[in-house]
């Protein structure tokens, strides 16, 4: 869900966007410093976060203007990027960014980009002193992404302008107002994962590479240290999956989860001691939806001495689906429902054998992988429907007559 309405995007990067062009007159002068914003690149996962780069880019640029900063328009440098033919990640990198920078008579050149996740932003930013071909300073944030953010974020970079000491290389790099000890750039990035032949891309869809030898180096053109960004990674006959790494000379990536086709599961139900039963998954989408097949076994041992047991033989089948987390998620949630048989065995001198036959209405389950094979814990809400030789009649199938069936058991894929 988007933390803001299109409508507030609009309104607010045209008020921003029509401030810019009066900030860089009224600040320019003689022993004004001039500034290049370059766009503030989205990472997040998925496309419906790029509408805000220009809004977040203009409060950047308006906090430079009001700090003293002649602010050069995005038209003047977009020329310069247009006549070089330069892609728009380009500008990530220090010496491209500094070079541009340079041919437009500025100072000073701030690049960045950020993530969002949930209700959350992460962004990241570098000045980058161009005389002296150096990062000057930096901010990394994290914060709640509404509507606020925006002068949150203005109010942060006016924090972090008096850290900048252009044509000196800085001893620190400030985050917020809090001086730390400088994070360097990271020029190349090395890629590991034991999936081999996967290939790696920014979330904007850019291909990074391919992992080749269990890595892949990537030359990012400068990501801060540590900075977080989101990449998705795909390999034919497995599922595709976003992840979020931070900046370093070495980045593991997590294992790819294959595809399946098949599952088979061994299970036990809550109230049916002397019991085993085994489920087989067809699946039409591979680890999604499935079509099964169940059977159960179980006995019920007399009450007395003198009495014999019954035997029942569940048969079902019906169609499930996993909701809302992928494949390879520790824990995931599903539905199911379908129709099936318990045919009963009464033993002894009074033998006879019956047939319900029930609908199972509603089935959910939790499975996890934490603990290494998949378990799952489902409830199941059958209801018999009192046709044929029944036992049963017209009721919900019950244990001790009050709680649904409760059925534990392992998933075994291929």
């Amino acid at each position: 869900m988007r933390p803001l309405r299109p409508l507030h995007i609009t309104l607010f990067t045209f008020l921003a966007i029509l401030s810019l062009p009066a900030i860089a007159q009224d600040q320019a002068g003689p022993g004004k410093k001039a500034c290049v914003v370059f766009t503030i690149r989205d990472f997040s996962v998925g496309s419906e976060n790029k509408d805000y780069e220009q809004p977040i880019t203009a409060s950047v640029s308006a906090a430079f203007g009001v700090g003293g900063y002649s602010v050069i328009p995005p038209d003047k440098w977009n020329s310069e990027v247009q006549r070089r033919a330069l892609d728009s990640r380009a500008l990530l990198a220090e010496a491209m960014a500094e070079s541009v920078a340079q041919a437009v008579s500025a100072d000073l050149a701030v690049t960045g980009y950020f993530t969002v996740e949930d209700d959350r932003i992460y962004i990241s930013l570098q000045c980058w002193d161009v005389a002296a071909g150096v990062l000057a300073t930096g901010l990394q944030q994290t914060a709640r992404f509404n509507l606020a953010f925006y002068s949150s974020l203005h109010d942060r970079v006016a924090e972090m302008l008096p850290q900048i000491r252009l044509t000196q290389r800085p001893a620190q790099i400030a985050v917020g107002a809090a001086p730390v000890k400088r994070q360097p750039p990271v020029a190349d990035l090395t890629f590991v994962s034991p999936d081999e032949g996967m290939e790696v891309f920014l979330v904007d869809d850019t291909r990074i590479g391919a992992i080749s030898e269990g890595k892949l180096v990537w030359k990012s053109g400068g990501l801060v240290q540590g900075s977080a960004f989101s990449v998705e990674k795909r390999k034919q006959g497995f599922h595709t999956s976003h992840e979020t790494v931070r900046a370093g000379k070495e980045i593991r990536l997590s294992r790819l989860e294959s595809e399946k086709q098949r599952a088979l599961e061994v299970d036990w139900t809550l109230g049916q001691f002397l019991g085993l039963g085994a489920t087989l998954r067809v699946y039409s989408s591979p680890d999604s939806t499935f079509l099964f097949i169940g059977n159960y076994l179980f006995a019920q041992p007399p009450l007395t001495a003198a009495g014999n047991p019954v035997f029942h033989y569940d048969t079902s089948l019906g169609v499930g689906a996993y909701l809302f987390f992928p494949p390879d998620f520790p824990v995931r949630f599903g539905v199911s429902a379908g129709a099936g048989s318990v045919v009963s065995v009464l033993t002894g001198p009074a033998g006879a054998a019956y047939a319900d036959l029930y609908l199972d209405v509603f089935n959910w389950w939790l499975e996890t992988r934490v603990l290494g094979p998949i378990i799952f814990l489902r409830q199941e809400w059958k209801f018999t429907t009192g046709y044929g030789s029944n036992l049963l009649g017209k009721q919900w199938m019950m244990v001790a007559g009050s709680i649904p069936p409760m059925t534990i058991g392992v998933v075994f894929r291929w």
